[in-house]
């Protein structure tokens, strides 16, 4: 949220999909080098990857904002 708010304020634009690509999260004790097992889509054991839906990141921060859950659905 901070940085979707950050962005908001110094460039003004209110959607941060363009500018938000997600996170990672790597589980160093998950992977064992070279011959980390990959599952049957492709993705290595150990890593995690998400990128939120659009506008979840705006409706999120309205909703922490306002404290109102009905302007952020």
């Amino acid at each position: 949220m901070a940085v979707h708010r950050f962005l908001r304020w110094r460039t003004g634009v209110a959607d941060p999909s363009p500018q938000l690509a997600g996170f990672a999260y790597a589980f160093v004790r998950g992977m064992v080098g070279p011959n980390t097992p990959v599952d049957h889509a492709g993705r290595v054991q150990g890593v995690f990857h998400w990128t939120p839906p659009a506008g979840l990141v705006a409706r999120v921060s309205t909703l922490l904002a306002d404290g109102s859950a009905q302007e952020a659905a």
